[in-house]
């Protein structure tokens, strides 16, 4: 590996032009920005920029303009970053504060001497040979062959054949046309997905990278993994007022003068997919804390696992409510949706608040097991009564 693009934020004018000297001689670019607000132009100008070295205090005694700094790279840029100071200790004070914002695989601390080619390089062959970074490259390259086929494939299909192949991501709710943003999203991701999964150069790549994480022997694989609370759920965007499966809530209704308050899970299928035939009923699978969370679960439950407190879906809880809102809906093409009004079948108004949503592949998982039991106990139907 070699270095070839530096970064260097520095408000110093001729330290900066220093550095860049002293690099350039050996064979060195460096590219100078002063603050955040030149980054954009900086990686620009300059995309194949390797590595940042960034002072720390820009403002002579605060760390503040450097906290912006890493917070535009992390928003924009995967990249590695050399914290540079006289006074590292004060970055050390702020280390940890500084890892919430920045990760601290991505971050290496320098002191403010003279920067030397090898200390960079080490840096960066420490850096992209640890994961999941050593996969980066190959993974960006792929991604970006994979983007530029779906399109062509795309390109192959006229417009009438795209809009009856898509029609079920338009829905009307008030008269109006609206877009489901997600599903939308989900088609493009899963083309480029599916180009990705066939790619002859990064495959073996990818096999090799995750039988190397396999086979780490100085691993604790009792500890629960973060990572599995990161794309076990994703937070929907505030404009997404859909109710789709998977969706975990909080229901509020009232029973004889009395409040009660639940989470639930829903458990429908396809409510958010504007298809003949739709229900009137929202149905929903009740949550409760798990009270004896190392035990193996019984047929009628299904774990959800939190990093606080783990809960467990209980498959013979069914809460049932109906979609009052679809009385002045066209139902060929509606959906389920939050801003619509639900009550009970004793005509009691129930207020749904979404917390967050369940992805896949543990959203089907849990659909299937439920299925699968209700195949087995039987669920009984309901009747709309107004």
């Amino acid at each position: 590996m070699e270095l070839t693009e530096v970064l260097l934020i520095e408000n110093d004018e001729n330290l900066a032009l220093e550095v860049k000297d002293s690099l350039k001689s050996a064979g060195v670019n460096v590219t100078i920005a002063k603050d955040e607000s030149q980054l954009v132009d900086c990686f620009s100008t300059n995309p194949k920029i390797q590595i940042v070295v960034l002072d720390w205090l820009l403002e002579e005694t605060s760390s503040v303009i450097a906290r912006l700094c890493l917070h535009k790279l992390r928003e924009n840029w995967f990249v590695p970053v050399v914290i540079w100071s006289q006074e590292i200790e004060r970055y050390e004070e702020e280390i940890d504060e500084v890892h919430e914002i920045f990760p601290s695989s991505c971050i290496r601390k320098h002191g403010k001497s003279e920067v030397q080619v090898d200390d960079l390089l080490t840096i960066l062959k420490d850096w992209y040979s640890t994961p999941p970074m050593s996969i980066f490259n190959s993974f960006k390259k792929c991604a970006t062959r994979a983007i530029d086929k779906s399109f062509y494939n795309l390109a192959n299909h006229s417009t009438d054949d795209l809009y009856k192949g898509l029609n079920s991501l338009f829905t009307l709710e008030g008269g109006k046309t609206e877009i489901d943003i997600e599903h939308s999203v989900d088609v493009l991701i899963r083309m480029i997905g599916r180009v990705i999964y066939l790619d002859k150069e990064l495959i073996p790549e990818l096999s090799d990278f995750l039988y190397s994480l396999v086979l780490t022997e100085d691993v604790d694989k009792k500890t629960k993994s973060g990572i599995l609370n990161y794309h076990m759920y994703y937070q929907p965007r505030s404009e997404d007022h859909r109710i789709r499966s998977g969706d975990i809530v909080e229901i509020e209704y009232e029973v004889d003068d009395s409040e009660v308050i639940r989470k639930a899970i829903v458990i429908t299928p396809a409510c958010d997919l504007a298809i003949p035939g739709r229900t009137e009923f929202l149905r929903l699978l009740s949550i409760y804390p798990d009270e004896k969370p190392k035990e193996k679960k019984g047929v009628d439950k299904w774990p959800l696992w939190e990093e606080v407190e783990p809960q467990v879906v209980c498959f013979h809880e069914i809460v049932v409510i109906r979609n009052e809102s679809y009385i002045d809906t066209d139902k060929k093409k509606a959906v389920m949706s939050y801003k619509h009004i639900y009550l009970t079948n004793t005509n009691t108004l129930v207020k749904i608040r979404r917390l967050k949503r369940l992805d896949d592949p543990y959203r089907s998982e849990l659909i299937h097991r439920f299925t699968s039991h209700a195949g087995r106990i039987g669920v009984p139907e309901f009747d709309v009564k107004r």
